[in-house]
């Protein structure tokens, strides 16, 4: 698992720098094809590594200790 590797904490810091940086390139771009994957696509993702690491951390520290 990629938490396990690098950490929770880049993890989470990685997916909020990168939905900051889609929603402030959103607000640059001029096709609809871009918006989507500025506005929807990449802050999915990044919502997805910034949020779903401490659940996934405190998911196995209530199963292992």
């Amino acid at each position: 698992m990629i938490a396990q590797r690098f950490g929770g904490r880049r993890i989470a810091f990685l997916g909020a720098l990168l939905m900051f940086t889609s929603m402030g390139a959103s607000s640059f771009v001029r096709t609809l094809p871009l918006l989507y994957l500025t506005y929807g696509f990449i802050p999915g993702m990044s919502l997805t590594r910034a949020f779903t690491i401490g659940h996934v951390n405190n998911i196995a520290a209530m199963n292992f200790h």
